[in-house]
């Protein structure tokens, strides 16, 4: 059972909107799962480190698919940190192929008019 509420924020110092990305991976046996995160944040914002333990249960949760754990991951940031937007990527190479599963997610009626994420490509 994976705990959220490890994922611990910070009061977001900054009134505009701006973008911040992490990428991590999580290790499950012999896979290795890459994580990409980009969210706008609202009133809070992430604690690297305590999201990285939040991450390393995955490790031991037995989910097998990435769709299953993107999804858990969406809808936990979604919970506990609550971003204007978030994107989040999970990726993993299996042999010569790749395995990419990309979710997002945005508050109920903001809208981005700066194009703060779509400036980001």
């Amino acid at each position: 059972m994976i705990d959220r509420e490890i994922i611990k924020t910070d009061k977001n110092p900054n009134k505009i909107d701006y973008k911040i990305e992490l990428e991590s991976i999580i290790e499950i046996k012999n896979r290795k799962i890459s994580v990409s995160i980009l969210y706008i944040p609202h009133d809070f914002i992430l604690i690297v480190k305590d999201f990285e333990k939040y991450l390393e249960q995955f490790s031991d949760s037995g989910a097998l698919k990435i769709e299953e754990i993107a999804g858990q991951i969406l809808d936990d940031l979604n919970n506990e940190l609550i971003p204007r937007k978030i994107e989040l990527t999970l990726e993993e190479k299996l042999g010569k192929s790749c395995h990419k599963v990309m979710m997002e997610d945005t508050q109920p009626g903001w809208k981005d008019t700066s194009k703060t994420l779509t400036e980001a490509a």
